[in-house]
């Protein structure tokens, strides 16, 4: 519950996030391209000389599927207005494989280049599993790419026609094995 440094705030927080994102094919099927507009909000309830972080971004993301069960997607984060250390220009390459229709495997690697001076490298995997059609159950692992932190995480979501409802755990495996936790709902709306 302290800031290490002018704007960086660490210890017990709350995080909202408000999104706002619109992606549409390119010129086939297989080639899309994306823009999320984000309004964060970094607080932290019990000290009231931090004042945390509010910031509006944006991403930018491109997603390619060469075959019906591989994609690669590259995504830059945080373009806008956020060049700090809660929020870093960050750009990640990710690669998906999904064998059959309730199976996908993931990795990510991600290159922070905003956190400090030099460029600092991250990544991670995972493997999601279909319970059923909506259903789907999920574990990953995940290194930091500034802090080298080990992360295991675990989820569960529920995928409707237009919406979908999903939870989130994350452990962290130094320190005192913090667990985070988060809800999110989506909606399509056109």
């Amino acid at each position: 519950e302290r800031a290490d440094a002018p704007g960086s705030v660490t210890g017990r927080t709350h995080t909202q996030r408000m999104l706002l994102g619109f992606g549409i094919p390119l010129s086939s099927e297989n080639f899309y391209a994306g823009v999320t507009g984000r309004y964060v909000r970094i607080g932290v309830p019990d000290d009231a000389t931090i004042t945390g972080l509010t910031a509006y971004t944006v991403d930018v993301g491109f997603l390619a599927r060469p075959l019906q069960s591989f994609s690669v997607g590259v995504v830059f984060n945080n373009l806008v207005d956020a060049n700090r250390a809660e929020l870093p220009l960050n750009g990640t390459v990710g690669l998906g494989f999904m064998p059959t229709s309730f199976l996908m495997v993931a990795a990510d690697a991600v290159a922070d280049m905003g956190s400090t001076e030099e460029t600092e490298y991250g990544y991670s995997g995972g493997i999601q599993v279909g319970v059923s059609k909506a259903i789907w159950l999920r574990s990953g692992y995940r290194v930091h790419a500034v802090t080298q932190q080990k992360d295991y995480t675990a989820g569960a979501g529920y995928l409707g026609e237009r919406w979908s409802l999903d939870y989130g755990a994350m452990l962290v495996a130094e320190g005192d094995g913090e667990m985070r936790h988060s809800v999110s709902a989506n909606f399509l709306v056109f």
